[in-house]
Order: structure tokens, then C-alpha cells, then sequence
């Protein structure tokens, strides 16, 4: 514990000024709609997240931060000034510590956007870097993609490699069985869970997100949880959860005036 207290510390002044900022309000870019009964029956009115115009603008934004064009992407959007998650880096530090390497299984990471937004503070680390993803995605980042420290597989079961973080970062939200693929993801007692960008409700709504330009024009199925839910997809495996925050970065959700959720990241650590 006297180790995370230095790390929060350590981040602190850094991140006072963003914590300070209030969290914004989604706008036209995002639409929501529903309530719907399952999210077979919300598929039937949308795309889907495995639609072609996703993996095209994500491909490209993730291609011009490489080439050095933008600093990082997010869900396909550029953004041109460096900006660190303070909150989840003081973890990810933190077991690097506890255990002399970090190896992080990122289920849903896209192209690698949470590594390559922190790239230059995680290759200080021994990390290993394992994107778990559709096909598509892992197509293109085995082809196109070539750092020492980031991978990309299909399947949890192609990681040959032990980890000692599980990381959803804004996924479990439009996963019809979010509980068994989070089961199956920490079945190997990682030290630590971290569940990131993730809407939090007062109840269980499914609904259809969709998303225009300046992302990307696509919508699918996605779902709101209770806090009690997330908890319990992980708790029961034998952690506990040692921290939350609110996100900077994503606006809560709002149906006409009323707020319907709020976007949380969850911590947990092994017994």
C-alpha cells in the first residue's frame, strides 16, 4: 500500500489540473435510443462494432499516429496534444512494481490505443502488450503493425504468455456476454482487473449507440450496468475492488434531459 500511495502522489500535481475539469455532457455526436428487451432484438435496427467503416477510420487515425501525425487516437479520433490517464497508469505501475514486469491482456483494445496514447511511459517498463480482438483488427495489426511490445491475437487462449493485468477498456458495454468473457479473461488470476470507460446506471438498460462524424458513422447494440453488476462479474473470482473513478474523457449518457448514465472505471485487486 505504501507503494500506491507514492505512485498517487507521484501523479498527482500532474493530474489536479484534469481531475479539476468537469466531466462534459455527451453531445450530437453520440445518440442513444431504447429501451430494448435484448440485444438480439437492438441488433436487428443497427450495424453492428465489427462494421467496415469502424475498422477502416480506426486503421487510418492509428496509422497517422505512427507516422508521427497525431499523438494518439481514440476510437478512431485524432487528438494532436499528449494527454496520460493518470489514474489507470499509477496502476499499471504499480504491478510493474509488485512483480518486476508488466504484462497486460487489453480484451477489445482496437489497434492498441491505450498502449500507443502511452507508449513512451510503458516502454520504460519489461511490458508485454496482448490486444485480443476481432479478425479483422488482428489482421491488420499483425500486418501493418510491428512494435517489439504489442501483439495481437483472436483468442484469449492464444496468449502462451502469463499476465498479470486484465484490462476492458470501454468494451464490456457492447458485449451481449459480458460476465463469461470476463470470466474467461481472469480465469488465470491476474493480479490485478481494471475495468475502464464503462457506463454506470441506476439499472440494467439496453439501448442502440449511434455514432456520427467527426468519429466515425456507425451504431450497434450497447448495454448500461449497475455498478453491482460489474462488481459481480469479478468479485466472485476472488478480488476485491480498491479504487474507482469517474471518466474525464466521456461525456455521461443523456436520453432528451434525463442523465441515464455515468461512464466509471473499477479497480480490482486479487485476495
Amino acid at each position: 500500500m505504501s507503494i500506491l500511495l507514492g505512485l498517487k502522489g507521484l501523479f498527482a500535481r500532474s493530474a489536479r489540473r484534469i481531475c479539476n475539469l468537469p466531466r462534459p455532457k455527451s453531445g450530437s455526436t453520440i445518440e442513444m435510443a431504447g429501451d430494448y428487451a435484448s440485444f438480439a432484438e437492438a441488433e436487428k435496427y443497427c450495424e453492428g462494432y465489427d462494421g467496415k467503416a469502424i475498422i477502416d477510420k480506426v486503421s487510418q487515425s492509428t496509422m497517422a499516429v505512427l507516422n508521427g501525425k497525431a499523438v494518439y487516437e481514440r476510437d478512431g479520433f485524432l487528438f494532436y496534444e499528449k494527454a496520460i490517464n493518470y489514474n489507470l497508469l499509477m496502476y499499471l505501475y504499480q504491478c510493474y512494481i509488485e512483480d518486476g514486469f508488466l504484462s497486460v491482456c487489453d480484451w477489445g483494445g482496437s489497434l492498441g490505443s491505450t498502449y500507443l496514447q502511452h507508449r513512451g511511459l510503458l516502454d520504460r517498463l519489461n511490458c508485454q502488450w496482448h490486444i485480443v480482438e476481432q479478425k479483422h483488427y488482428v489482421k491488420f495489426g499483425r500486418e501493418q503493425i510491428h512494435l517489439e511490445r504489442l501483439h495481437f491475437y483472436e483468442s484469449i487462449s492464444d496468449i502462451t504468455e502469463g499476465y498479470n493485468v486484465a484490462l476492458f477498456s470501454s468494451v464490456l458495454q457492447y458485449l451481449e456476454h459480458a460476465a463469461e468473457i470476463v470470466a474467461d479473461v481472469i480465469k488465470p488470476k491476474p493480479d490485478y482487473v481494471i475495468i475502464e470507460r464503462t457506463p454506470v446506471g441506476a439499472a440494467h438498460h439496453i439501448w442502440i449507440q449511434t455514432v456520427h462524424e467527426p468519429i466515425y458513422e456507425a451504431s450497434y447494440a450497447a448495454c448500461i450496468y449497475t455498478e453491482e453488476e460489474l462488481r459481480a462479474m469479478v468479485e466472485g473470482s476472488g478480488y476485491e475492488m480498491v479504487d474507482s473513478w469517474h471518466s474525464l474523457v466521456d461525456g455521461d449518457d443523456w436520453i432528451g434531459d434525463k442523465r441515464v448514465s455515468e461512464y466509471k472505471s473499477l479497480v480490482f485487486k486479487k485476495r
